[in-house]
């Protein structure tokens, strides 16, 4: 009797543990790359709409003041509240920024 408790012991796992423990490691490397994916979807898509309104912005100034943002020749006197201000220096107006 002692030879037929020793026979039904197991010593490992059975290969239905192995592909169950194999699949959950799959389906979360999956679920990593597959964020890192959505994340960087997420950065080049607000890249690109920060692009967008600066192309705005700009396109904005130019249709109010007829200069480039940074190139234009009497910044100072043209914009309302630049004078004396450290970030309003006139440009040479030459169309180069």
């Amino acid at each position: 009797m002692l030879y037929g408790s020793q026979r039904n012991k197991q010593n490992g796992f059975t290969l239905v543990e192995l592909a169950i423990v194999l699949m959950i490691i799959g389906l979360l490397i999956g679920g990593i790359l597959r964020g890192k994916e959505v994340y960087s979807n997420a950065v080049l898509n607000r890249t690109s709409r920060e692009i967008e309104s600066y192309s705005a912005a700009i396109a904005t100034f130019k249709g109010k003041y007829d200069a480039m943002p940074g190139d234009m020749r009497n910044a100072q006197a043209r914009i309302s509240g630049c004078i004396g201000a450290a970030s309003c220096v006139d440009g040479n107006g030459n169309g180069t920024v």
